[in-house]
This record gives structure tokens, sequence and C-alpha cells, in this order.
């Protein structure tokens, strides 16, 4: 808390003018944004409307989705193919990531490579939406409980890669203290 102050208090001294008690309060409390959403707390990191922010969270829930979805469907197919895990084994590297993304330090270079690997996670798995979309035109699914854990897995990627970017974006923007 004191670097904060000692921060807002050199760039009222650049300015030429005196931090007031008020002033220094907010410097302890953090800062607030603009999103598109609404305005952000960076003390909560929620916006107006109650959306969560804070990736490294989002990351954690992302990776539970994909840990559920990859043991559900192993259990589902009868533990026939190893393969079903596959979305759990992101899920393991992804909630990881969200732990680690917790450390100020380290949380930009964490959320992307946590990013990245949502985005490896659409491209392998963006095929069994793909099946899935085209067997509503008529076309015979061969393995539909692969192609159905496919396509979640894609669908959470994909709204997961969206809100990274938003997050990147939104941090780009905030300013600095």
């Amino acid at each position: 808390m004191a670097s904060a102050l000692r921060k807002r208090n050199t760039l009222f001294a650049t300015r030429g003018e005196r931090p007031t008690a008020q002033s220094q309060a907010t410097a302890l409390r953090g800062y607030r944004a603009k999103s598109s959403v609404g305005e952000i707390d960076s003390a909560t990191g929620y916006d107006i409307i109650g959306l969560v922010t804070h990736m490294p969270k989002n990351t954690i829930i992302y990776g539970i989705l994909l840990i559920v979805l990859g043991v559900g469907s192993y259990i589902l197919t009868q533990g026939v193919s190893a393969t079903a895990l596959i979305p759990a084994a992101f899920g393991l590297v992804e909630v990881g990531l969200g732990i680690l993304g917790q450390k100020a330090g380290l949380r930009k270079h964490v959320m992307h490579i946590a990013a990245a690997l949502g985005v490896l996670a659409i491209l392998g798995s963006i095929s069994g939406l793909l099946k899935v979309l085209f067997s509503f035109a008529g076309e015979a699914l061969q393995r539909p409980h692969a192609a159905y854990s496919q396509s979640v897995m894609a669908i959470l990627s994909i709204v997961f890669v969206a809100l990274c970017v938003r997050s990147f974006k939104e941090a780009r923007r905030a300013p600095r203290i």
C-alpha cells in the first residue's frame, strides 16, 4: 500500500500539485477503469454488471470445466478410450496456470500462455464442432461421444480465448498508478 501511495505522490509532485487525503485514499484502494461493459474496480476485479474480469480465476474455472468434461466423457464411454481424457489434461494445465497467474509478477506471462493453450484447444477440437454442425445437415456421426466432447471443448475454449482477448485489451487501456 505504501508503494502505491508513493507512486501517487510522485505523480502529483511531477505535476506541481499537492496530494489530498482523498487522492491518497484512492491510491490505497486502487483505480477504477472504464471497460467496454462498465467501470472496473481493480480491487475486486468485477465490472458494473458483475462479470469477473480477473483472468486467473477465469482460467481456473475454465480448467475445472475441462477436467469435468474429460472425466465425464471418459466415464460415459465406459473407459474405452483414453483420448476422452484429453480435455482433462488441458484442464489440469489451465488450473495450474490460473494458480500461478494469481501472483502479480507472473500474471501477464502466465495468462498469455493460458490464452495460447486455449487457442491450441480450439484448433484441436474445432473438427468435432464442425462434425456436429454437419450432422444437423444430415451427415452421420461415426463417434458421437467424441464429437460432442470436442464440440463442448471448442465452445468453452472459444469463450475463454474471447475473455482473454477482452482482458488483454482492458489491461492495455487501464490507467497505471
